[in-house]
């Protein structure tokens, strides 16, 4: 499950509704079991902010829901089911995933909560562009049961009506909305601009590199790396030499070197940037091929082009600590909690 903390950490960001019913079912039967007992007790508080127990189990249905199906789209694994068996697959840090889950469910719901209050704290309210997005996912849900009166009856089951609905759509963008807000500069998230530096010269290393495909040279792509770099480095021939060999344009396109970003491009490539100086040269191989890659000196325009990308990423790691710091002053219920199971949770129609 190698993607799965990516697919976690799509929660906090707000993932969209994601429907597959067609209205057929128990969305049409208004006797259908209720999902909660008592809808109305508190379970999370904050403040003077609450989410009710039938909020959060509508909540708890539809992330497990969406995290299905991203993890299904996404994810790197052999089966996505909804069994007890699934649930309880060991994740990389030891914890099952069902318990992973439901975490990341319950800090989505301490988000909520800090987030209104920050809200308010800060001045914040939402955005044309939000609500505008809020209700473009009401409008998802309404489609997706095939009309409003189809969506209320389900939902119904867990105490929810439809202004509630929206008003918890609301809450989600809300968040969008606080990070906005602290995350420029100056804003309680600032960041300052030689930390961001320092960041760039740790994310980043300038390159150069020529591609050569195993399916040109006899599966023996590497050999003919060495033999570039021989070359090269003996000073019988220069890099710009080899350009017209590479596989990629990468090598005409970016003829000054361009920036590998060292956690998105693979160990054997970043690993060997790392192993190089300024300007020496080195080769390694890759799933179909090998590179012959030269470690560039980065210059200071260079590092102005991934400042402000790395300036977003550090402000929103920022707020989501600052959020964070907040998460053990939510009152929970535990008691309530627990009768909340991943393995058995309905899933959203």
């Amino acid at each position: 499950m190698k993607r799965f903390i990516a697919i976690l950490l799509l929660f906090a960001l707000c993932i969209p509704f994601v429907g597959c019913a067609d209205g057929d079912g128990v969305l049409d039967d208004p006797n259908a079991k209720p999902i909660v007992d008592n809808s109305d007790k508190v379970v999370m508080s904050y403040e003077g902010y609450e989410i009710t127990s039938g909020l959060y189990a509508f909540i708890f249905s539809s992330l497990k829901t969406n995290y299905l199906y991203l993890l299904q789209l996404y994810g790197d694994t052999e089966f996505v089911e909804d069994t007890e068996s699934f649930w309880n697959t060991k994740t990389e840090d030891g914890k099952t995933l069902g318990k992973a889950v439901t975490e990341d469910i319950n800090n989505h719901c301490r988000m909520i909560l800090i987030s209104e209050k920050m809200a308010k704290e800060y001045g914040v309210t939402l955005t044309e562009d939000a609500a505008e997005d809020a209700a473009d996912e009401y409008n998802d849900y309404v489609a997706s049961y095939g009309g409003e009166k189809q969506l209320e009856v389900y939902i119904n089951r867990y105490g929810l009506s439809l202004d509630e609905l929206k008003a918890y759509l609301n809450k989600k963008q809300l968040i969008n909305c606080v990070q906005d807000k602290l995350c420029v500069k100056g804003g309680l998230c600032s960041v300052a601009d030689e930390v961001v530096y320092e960041k760039i010269g740790e994310k980043y290393i300038k390159a150069k590199h020529i591609y050569l495909l195993d399916s040109k040279y006899d599966g023996k792509a590497i050999d003919k790396a060495n033999e570039v770099l021989s070359a090269i480095k003996d000073g019988s021939k220069k890099y710009d030499d080899f350009v017209s060999l590479s596989a990629d344009d990468s090598a005409t396109a970016y003829p000054k070197g361009f920036m590998v970003n060292l956690s998105e491009t693979e160990d054997e490539y970043a690993n060997t940037l790392l192993g190089l100086k300024d300007n020496e040269y080195g080769v390694c191989k890759s799933a179909d091929g090998a590179y012959v890659i030269c470690r560039l000196e980065m210059t200071d325009d260079d590092k102005k082009t991934k400042f402000e990308v790395v300036w977003d990423e550090l402000a929103d790691e920022k707020f989501s600590e600052t959020v964070s710091a907040r998460y053990d002053m939510v009152e929970i219920d535990s008691e309530e909690l627990e009768k909340y199971d991943i393995i058995t949770a309905d899933i959203i129609q």
